[in-house]
């Protein structure tokens, strides 16, 4: 589902994962799983997982609790933010929101 902005723009939202010094594109993120657009393999360690609205980028710390193969992947938060937090708007053009 797009975003629409004021001016009729739409938002563009790009999903990566960061290991061992590669930046892979996500197709799908769910709870505590991701699929990602091209199989890989990879043992079980820390990653990032990067969210881009327009350009600015939220970065997510995750563990591969068990590594990739293929293309499913599973992790755990390892985010300090607990699950209920609150959102807010960040008051940017892009509109999107960070916890607080």
């Amino acid at each position: 589902m797009a975003i629409i902005h004021s001016d009729g723009m739409s938002t563009a939202v790009r999903i990566h994962l960061q290991v061992d010094g590669l930046r892979l594109r996500v197709s799908q993120v769910g709870e505590n799983s991701l699929i990602l657009r091209e199989p890989e393999q990879l043992e079980a360690g820390n990653a990032q997982l990067i969210i881009s609205v327009d350009g600015d980028e939220i970065v997510h710390p995750i563990h591969l609790t068990d590594g990739i193969a293929g293309r499913t992947v599973f992790f755990k938060d390892l985010d300090t933010c607990p699950a209920d937090a609150e959102f807010r708007n960040t008051g940017n053009s892009a509109d999107h929101i960070v916890p607080f």
